[in-house]
């Protein structure tokens, strides 16, 4: 707390700005991100074939026979319902293989925090005016600390979803 006291009004201004700057980034990143496709699920049929399913899940269609547990060499122009395949498989084997496509928000995420730190360690660290024998109190850890324990958070939720996908 001591360290937030010692700041100038000038680096007030700059990290006010900077946390701004850095929020607007990661929810421009949000805004971005392709939506949960929930409702594409629902425009495939039993009727359809993996032929027809396949390029629009942006999977090959021994993916998509893989994921329906079928054969790798079963007929791809077959429609669906006559391989035995029921439409509640089909929902949840085309929403299982929607969720892998990739989130471009850790970009965002890594540009706001990289904005951060560099900010933090050119104008935000060392106080305005402090004399340099209370060097031991510039660059305080907390900061270091919080930026760690976000990058760790994204870490570990990347590798539960791809945890939890493995069925691990």
């Amino acid at each position: 707390m001591a360290y937030l006291v010692s700041l100038s009004k000038v680096q007030w201004i700059w990290l006010i700005g900077t946390l701004v700057v850095a929020a607007a980034i990661v929810a421009l990143g949000w805004a971005l991100e392709p939506g949960n496709d929930r409702g594409a699920t629902s425009s495939f049929t039993t009727a359809m074939s993996i032929r027809d399913i396949a390029p629009r899940l942006g999977v090959t269609g021994k993916a998509l026979a893989r994921e329906l547990s079928l054969p790798l060499d079963v007929p791809k122009g077959k429609p669906l319902a006559r391989l035995g395949i029921a439409q509640n498989d089909l929902d949840h084997a085309t929403a299982h293989l929607l969720s892998h496509r990739p989130s471009r928000l850790k970009y965002y995420v890594f540009a706001a925090l990289v904005l951060w730190g560099l900010v933090f360690l050119i104008r935000l660290g060392r106080p305005d005016g402090s004399p340099s024998t209370e060097r031991k109190t510039w660059y305080p850890r907390i900061p270091y600390m919080v930026a760690l324990l976000v990058a760790l958070a994204r870490i570990i939720r990347e590798r539960g979803n791809s945890w939890t996908s493995k069925g691990v």
